[in-house]
C-alpha cells in the first residue's frame, strides 16, 4: 500500500507486508504497519493497493489547512 500527492505522482509513504492466502479468490482481512503519513501541503493524496504488481484499487483523502 502506499500514499501518493496527487499533483506530482510523488510516493510519500509505503507499507509493504506478505501473506499467503488459502484460497485464490479469498477475501483477506490485512493490518499493515504504516508510517506516520507526511502530508506537506494542501491538496489530494492517494492510497493505493498493489499486489504482485497488479493494481487492485485506491481511495483518497483531501487535506486542507484548519482555519
Amino acid at each position: 500500500m502506499s500514499l501518493h500527492a496527487k499533483l506530482t505522482g510523488e510516493t510519500l509513504a509505503e507499507a509493504k507486508g506478505e501473506f499467503t492466502a488459502k484460497e485464490e479468490l479469498a477475501t483477506v482481512e490485512l493490518n499493515l504497519p504504516f508510517p506516520p503519513l507526511p502530508i506537506p501541503v494542501e491538496g489530494r493524496y492517494d492510497f493505493q493497493i498493489w499486489v504482485n504488481g497488479q493494481f487492485l484499487g485506491q481511495t483518497f483523502i483531501d487535506a486542507a489547512a484548519l482555519a
